[in-house]
């Protein structure tokens, strides 16, 4: 029996093989289960309540993404009892509706009692019948969505270049064109990287003695990285977004290194380091001066990530809003040239010495100052141009592609490299993210969507002041701060 009734959220899109539900559960009187979906604030929301199959006065389980927790029958009463119910009768066959519910019945494994094992019940056909392609460490919902999302994206970056298009959305299709190009990069080998790690003043490891420290600056390699379209995101990250105490200013961001290490467990680190070593030999380094010298790049990024914060750290957002004049950044921690730095970044903008930077960890800045003052340039250099060439794998010969998907074999299981065409949408669309967005929704985006999105935040806000007025565990000081 399909029912509409509006309710929480959307239970199958949290489906996966290790994932938790977001459901409530409530036990009325009667034998059968209640599918329950409706096209609430203009998308498939939806519900499944279970009917004394679950006749306990015990707490009923309800699983939650990241969070395996328990909420009772009286609060899950209380909770649908809360919501509007503007035509509880009515039936939903929307496409949206109907898409719903049949994604829901299709994942579900109706054999099953859910009271005895629900993630089996909602979750059991698609974790039996999901395949997980050998380029994937796993599957989802989310992923499948996403799988459709970069069909979509294909279809624009090969599309025709246009003589009017603006040249962002030429330079996306021209590197997807690139990127996709086998026979030229197999063609012209390594040389084509050899000469970019010259412009930027050499590998030390592969030029050995004839490396110079004395014209080398790791801030003059990251101001080159950057001219050249690079991320530089490997001491420092930089972003430019919203301010989130104001949101109607942007505001430049300075946060903790972006991390090629994923973990610092001693089987993490060994995979790590072989692949360094080995993408260098393949370079034409010396094996022994390889081990040597990337052990201490190794050890330098280590560093890195142990001044960092830890993931529990970051969940307090508060911690990391610390706004602060580019004057007082600069007087905070001197011994970088902010002004200079942030303008070679930013180029051809300028910032001023008046303007607000937002740093989430001033922490994190304090203790790379000491730990690049304390660390030879050649350790400092060996590990930038490291971290620039293993970005650029994915346009290098089959040969470093083999290598790479080898450590990510040992990392995530996978034993297939994600088809060339997904890794060259995903390029060109990482890097040209605008352009993409801007000719995305020009051939795909719904103008209701936008409108049918912000229906749907307005209600989830409407909602969850409801319950932070209602609840009976938050004392008031807290519930006026909301």
């Amino acid at each position: 029996m399909v029912k509409e009734e509006d309710e929480l959220g959307t239970e199958s899109d949290h489906c996966r093989r290790r994932n938790a539900i977001g459901v409530i559960v409530s036990g009325p009187s009667s034998d059968h289960v209640v599918l329950q979906p409706q096209m609430q604030y203009g998308l498939p929301i939806r519900i499944i309540i279970f009917n004394r199959l679950c006749t306990s006065t015990e707490s009923v389980p309800s699983l939650q993404t990241g969070n395996n927790g328990f909420i009772g029958k009286s609060l899950g009463r209380r909770l649908l009892k809360n919501r509007k119910r503007e035509n509880e009768n009515t039936f939903c066959f929307t496409p949206g509706c109907v898409k719903a519910a049949a994604s829901v019945i299709n994942n579900m494994n109706a054999s099953v009692n859910p009271c005895d094992d629900f993630y089996e019940f909602a979750c059991g056909s698609f974790i039996k019948y999901t395949i997980i392609d050998d380029d994937k460490p796993f599957q989802t919902t989310f992923s499948i969505a996403g799988d459709t999302l970069l069909n979509k994206l294909r279809i624009i970056v090969t599309e025709p270049i246009k003589p009017d298009e603006q040249k962002p959305i030429k330079m996306a299709k021209l590197m997807f064109k690139s990127c996709m190009d086998k026979e030229k990069i197999e063609r012209d080998g390594l040389e084509p990287f050899k000469k970019m790690l010259e412009g930027f003043g050499g590998w030390p490891v592969l030029e050995g003695d004839k490396w110079s420290y004395t014209e080398f600056t790791w801030k003059d390699i990251v101001y080159k990285i950057r001219e050249a379209g690079y991320s530089v995101d490997y001491l420092i990250r930089f972003t430019i977004g919203i301010d989130l105490k104001n949101s109607t200013m942007r505001a430049v961001e300075l946060d903790e290194a972006s991390l090629a290490l994923k973990g610092t467990d001693e089987k993490s680190v060994a995979a790590y380091f072989r692949y360094m070593v080995d993408i260098a030999v393949l370079f034409g380094a010396d094996p022994h001066r390889a081990i040597k010298e990337l052990k201490q790049s190794l050890e330098f990024e280590i560093r890195l990530a142990k001044i960092s914060m830890t993931a529990e750290e970051r969940r307090d957002t508060a911690k990391l809003y610390n706004p602060m004049k580019l004057a007082d950044l600069q007087q905070n921690f001197p011994t970088i040239p902010w002004k200079e730095y942030l303008n070679n970044l930013l180029f051809p903008l300028t910032i001023q010495l008046d303007d607000i930077i937002i740093v989430n960890s001033p922490k994190y800045l304090s203790e790379l100052e000491n730990l690049l003052c304390s660390t030879p340039r050649r350790i400092s250099a060996n590990y930038l141009i490291w971290r620039l060439t293993a970005q650029c794998v994915n346009f290098m010969p089959e040969e470093l592609r083999k290598r790479e998907l080898e450590f990510l074999t040992e990392q995530s299981g996978k034993t297939e490299r994600v088809p060339r065409w997904k890794e060259c949408v995903g390029i060109s669309s990482d890097r040209f993210s605008l352009a993409i967005g801007s000719l995305y929704v020009r051939q795909f985006f719904d103008e209701r969507a936008k409108n049918e999105a912000l229906e749907m935040v307005d209600g989830i806000r409407e909602e969850m002041n409801k319950i932070l007025s209602t609840n009976d565990w938050m004392d008031d000081e807290t519930r006026r701060t909301r």
